[in-house]
């Protein structure tokens, strides 16, 4: 072992050791149903939205495993999109797409799987066999005290279950009776007395949002905050991009937002340009696009992509001289957008990269007159 590894062993031993005085409050009755997990020596939260659950015999973890630092631990990455009913699981070598509307399970080289992903409420559940087949991970099921853990390893994982367990003790008897309390005090409605003083105020608009990719961070800095306002939006990207940026494809599609294709001047033919881009597509997200971004240079090629079977992609307004580079050019946006009675604006925003700094304001301001944020049609 290496230094920082013996450094880190002994960090992991103390944190969880450190568990062992915390007074633990003892249940009389311990539930049924109830797992903790643990990603390599990371506890995940104990609740019941993201609690594993057994069914025919499977194991099924939540997508929250894939998330923050246990996504980092197991080096795999999760997409889910509601809207799309779709679910993909990714590193470096490997993508697992679940179809959760047609239930079926395929992966990246055009294997099918029997196994299934499972929705529950906003989470998406998978089962642990094909986790540990497809992305090389191992998993143990340890009773303790209080519940069985179900501890879900990668090649990274420090300790082993002995020490880990003999370690983690108190920690899991003290989240136990945290968790108990809690479920137990939820039994107890309580009841909140709506605000009559001040109407909601419906304006309804619809609103697509378009951005060139520029950087991949850039773009998943972007993807974030999108996220965060249940917003849809639609990337541009050029058919080398999406030959070069197969991971950003799957987060892209996988959270629920629209590709476009964006022919270069200097890429050869576009007809040739746009199989390409769908050739790339498909072999990162099993799916293919019909709308294509047209800038000024290639305008007259209008009529060859269309008479191709694409779709065109258009803007009301064009703000990729003006993107959202602060809050304040935000507020402009805003004031255009809440200043016409139009239903839709479909609105060009130039470069991601251009944006990091006032999407958020944007979208904050949107929310609060309810506008819908939408990933691009073909129907538009």
């Amino acid at each position: 072992m290496t230094r920082r590894v013996f450094r880190r062993l002994g960090a992991l031993l103390c944190a969880l050791a450190l568990t062992l005085t915390l007074t633990t409050t003892r249940t009389g009755a311990v539930r049924s149903g109830v797992y903790f997990t643990v990603v390599n020596d990371d506890p995940l939260e104990l609740n019941q939205e993201t609690m594993p659950f057994m069914s025919g015999g499977q194991i099924y973890v939540s997508n929250a495993i894939f998330s923050g630092i246990y996504g980092k631990s197991l080096g795999i990455s999760c997409a889910y999109s509601s809207v799309k009913q779709t679910a993909t699981l990714f590193n470096i070598r490997t993508a697992l797409f679940f179809d959760l509307a047609n239930q079926t399970t395929t992966d990246n080289r055009g294997n099918t799987y029997s196994e299934r992903a499972v929705v529950k409420g906003s989470y998406v559940f998978f089962p642990l066999s094909i986790l540990t087949r497809v992305f090389d991970l191992t998993y143990s099921y340890t009773a303790t005290s209080t519940v069985p853990v179900i501890r879900i390893k990668s090649a990274s994982v420090v300790l082993d279950d002995a020490t880990f367990f003999d370690a983690a003790g108190g920690y899991f008897a003290s989240s136990y009776a945290a968790y108990e309390k809690e479920v137990t005090s939820a039994t107890t409605p309580s009841v909140t007395t709506p605000d009559v003083d001040e109407p909601v105020v419906y304006e309804g608009q619809q609103i697509y949002l378009i951005f060139t990719v520029s950087e991949a961070e850039e773009t998943r800095a972007l993807l974030d905050v999108l996220d965060r306002y249940g917003a849809g939006a639609a990337f541009l990207m050029t058919a080398r991009q999406m030959e070069e940026e197969q991971d950003l494809l799957r987060e892209i599609t996988g959270r629920g937002h629209a590709l476009g294709i964006l022919p270069a001047k200097d890429g050869g033919p576009v007809t040739d340009q746009l199989e390409r881009a769908n050739d790339a597509l498909w072999a990162a997200a099993r799916m293919r696009t019909r709308l294509v971004w047209l800038t000024q240079d290639l305008s007259g090629e209008r009529t060859a992509v269309e008479r191709a079977g694409y779709c065109v992609m258009r803007s009301t307004a064009d703000y990729s001289r003006s993107p959202l580079t602060s809050s304040t050019r935000a507020e402009n946006l805003y004031s255009h957008i809440s200043g016409i009675s139009s239903r839709s604006h479909i609105i060009y925003l130039g470069q991601d990269s251009s944006n990091t700094g006032g999407l958020s304001s944007l979208l904050s301001s949107l929310s609060s007159i309810h506008c819908r944020l939408l990933a691009y049609r073909e129907t538009l």
